[in-house]
């Protein structure tokens, strides 16, 4: 059984679509991973040699973030986007709010703004 990143690949497939299994790989990145490494895309992954595999796993290790790596760098960005969400959020209401004050200190009304009288 080829193993890839953590992945188990189907034995049965050929590399092209085997090397999907593992998370962020398609079959565009697949296909350019099976070139860089000279193995035929027709290729079964049963009848890849050790000499292909770790031609393969070494492309894929040098050059790309797959599986746990990928997903916590995804994690992280989604994180992160959710946090600037939250920080501009706040401001705005920070921003009507401070103009709301401002207009009922200097006596007007916000009926315009808010619906308040």
């Amino acid at each position: 059984m080829a193993r890839i990143a953590g992945v188990d690949l189907p034995r049965n497939k050929r590399g092209v679509i085997g090397l999907t299994y593992i998370f962020g790989i398609g079959l565009s990145r697949s296909e350019e991973i099976l070139e860089k490494a000279e193995v035929d895309i027709h290729t079964k992954v049963q009848d890849w040699s050790d000499d292909q595999l770790a031609r393969i796993r070494n492309i894929i290790s040098e050059e790309y973030k797959v599986e746990g790596e990928l997903r916590s760098e995804v994690q992280m960005n989604i994180k992160g986007f959710i946090l600037a969400t939250l920080v501009i959020t706040f401001r705005m209401d920070q921003i009507i709010a401070g103009v709301v004050i401002n207009l009922l200190v200097l006596g007007h009304s916000c009926f315009a703004i808010c619906g308040c009288r």
